[in-house]
């Protein structure tokens, strides 16, 4: 084929599935609306009840659903944590994961001072379409 030909059909092809990702996306939100349903009725039942959970069987599968609390914490002043980490530290309150920008505009300035870390490098095809 020529790069024509195959510029065409990759265009095309992430056009396709751009499509049957909206498709999906709207799918997707219809059944998250009716568990999002589902699963307040379950709560209001489990809390009347006094529960944590409810279990039913059927001839082949056990189905159990638990009532718990899930919390996400996150910094409002990143300063005042900072200081809190330096205050406490025999905990490590941060997950493992590195700042992709961060790094590489470091290893960009400082080409010299090779960070501790694994880097997995490989080309890619980046697409754009623009109007003539």
């Amino acid at each position: 084929m020529d790069t024509d030909k195959l510029i065409k059909a990759l265009f095309k092809l992430k056009e396709r599935r751009g499509e049957l990702q909206r498709e999906f996306e709207a799918k997707d939100a219809e059944l998250e609306a009716t568990q999002d349903k589902i699963e307040t009725a379950l709560q209001n039942i489990l809390k009347e009840n006094g529960l944590d959970n409810a279990s039913i069987s059927d001839n082949e599968f056990k189905y159990t659903v638990t009532r718990s609390i899930k919390a996400r914490m996150w910094p409002g002043d990143w300063d005042a944590f900072r200081a809190f980490e330096l205050a406490n530290p025999d905990f490590d309150f941060r997950e493992k994961r590195i700042h992709q920008g961060n790094l590489k505009a470091f290893m960009d300035e400082h080409p010299d001072e090779a960070p501790p870390i694994n880097i997995d490098r490989k080309y890619v095809i980046t697409t754009r379409r623009t109007k003539k």
